[in-house]
């Protein structure tokens, strides 16, 4: 947060943005800016340019703060006639500061005005209802709906490509939260938590009386103003030079089957393409072995169907003793980490007498089985055995691999800000309903 009193908006204005996206594939658009009149005349009109498809449902409120008090003057007590108790003056502000709208600062005096919008093909003219004078800082609102930033997949989901509109001056600073309906999920969210803005304000200040003149306060209407920017999804940019915009991409639909439908179709494919492989590889292995083989009556029962059986079979219970030690293992190396910590030099010998229980065990459940089969039907029958006990373990693999992409297994959740920083009496922080 700059110092009392910095230019800040020399350098550009802070624009922030919270975009809800909806079931039917409809954005609505929330943007906050903060900006300095650096020109030497009166500023009493904004220009946004609308980088691609239509906007509607255009209504913009310019943000009017009160002067803040540095200093009072001294208090006085005024005798009364006629009353013993003496009067106490309240004492008077002798020095204020400008209203700070690039800070945090939480004023009780906050009015919103209805400004008025004109659009004209891609350009959105605001109409300020009080003009900001040279060197001084304002604030605005702009709410909008488009349906011009998702597209409708073969699944079902919602890939969307947001861009930020186009201003004539320079931007500082930038912030682009993206949520959704409580009944949808947001791609590479960390959270199924939804921190959304609440657009009940704007509904009640689009019917409040005398807006345009006097402008009005609410509670309602100051929640809403901090929350913008928030968002289950938030990115930021900075240092934008005129014109400039700022892409946010992703995807959202309402399941994981739907929003994952891309991944699960890749590691489908991997998965029938490993088997494929496999049952060829049998395949010409068998056949190998058939011309080989010396065929006898006594010997052809076992070289036939009952000998593959036992292939299959002998690497299967290989591939799920080595899977289940694996998992066995990492139980074990977080239990002694995390929850039995007893020393680092306790720690390091558990972890070297594991490594060397851990060279036998591989060896005795991958190999024992292969030598078995080699042994009992010949050298290339233990090492197709093995060669299918690879193969089983790299099934797992995938398996693993795409659980772990749809499910995310991240339990990093994002923090709500509070939209009052001041230390008034008044203040309370907001309580954000989880959507």
């Amino acid at each position: 947060m700059p110092p009392d009193s910095e230019p800040a908006g020399i350098f550009g204005e802070d624009h922030y943005y919270s975009v809800i996206f909806r079931g039917n594939g409809d954005a609505v658009v929330n943007l906050k800016a903060i900006f300095t009149n650096t020109e030497e005349a009166t500023m009493s009109a904004i220009t946004l340019h609308v980088p691609k498809g239509e906007v509607q449902d255009i209504v913009a409120y310019q943000i009017i703060k009160e002067p803040r008090c540095l200093r009072y003057g001294t208090t006085s007590v005024s005798p009364s006639p006629g009353i013993i108790e003496d009067r106490y003056d309240p004492p008077e502000c002798i020095q204020y500061d400008n209203p700070d709208y690039y800070g945090y600062t939480y004023s009780n005096n906050t009015k919103y005005k209805k400004a008025t919008v004109n659009t004209e093909g891609d350009t959105i003219s605001i109409i300020l209802p009080e003009g900001v004078s040279p060197e001084m800082s304002s604030s605005y609102i702009l709410y909008y709906r488009s349906k011009a930033y998702t597209q409708k997949n073969w699944a079902g989901a919602y890939a969307y490509t947001f861009e930020t509109l186009k201003t004539e001056s320079l931007i500082r600073n930038l912030q682009v939260g993206i949520s959704t309906d409580s009944n949808l999920m947001l791609k590479d969210a960390s959270s199924d938590v939804n921190y959304a803005v609440d657009n009940t304000a704007i509904s009640e200040l689009k019917t409040a009386p005398a807006l345009n003149s006097a402008g009005m306060t609410t509670q309602a209407f100051d929640r809403y103003y901090q929350q913008i920017g928030q968002g289950t999804i938030i990115k930021n940019a900075s240092s934008l030079q005129p014109l400039d915009t700022f892409t946010v991409e992703g995807a959202y639909a309402k399941s994981i089957w739907q929003l994952q439908a891309k991944t699960i179709a890749i590691v489908s494919v991997i998965v029938i393409i490993v088997l494929v492989a496999i049952g060829f590889g049998l395949y010409k292995l068998f056949k190998y072995l058939k011309k080989k083989t010396v065929r006898t009556p006594s010997t052809e029962a076992h070289v036939g169907t009952h000998t593959i059986l036992w292939m299959i079979g002998g690497s299967f219970g290989s591939s799920i003793l080595t899977a289940g030690y694996t998992v066995f293992l990492f139980i074990v190396m977080n239990f002694i980490s995390g929850y039995y910590y007893i020393g680092y030099e306790y720690n390091l010998l558990v972890s070297l007498f594991i490594l060397i229980l851990s060279l036998a065990i591989y060896p005795l459940c991958l190999f024992v089985p292969s030598i078995i089969m080699g042994v009992k039907k010949g050298l290339w029958w233990g090492v197709g055995t093995f060669a299918m006990t690879i193969a089983w373990l790299m099934v797992y693999l995938f398996l693993v691999f795409g659980f772990l992409v749809l499910t995310r297994m991240n339990n990093s959740y994002p923090r709500p800000t509070p939209y009052i920083y001041g230390t008034s009496d008044s203040a309370a922080p907001v309580n954000l309903e989880a959507k």
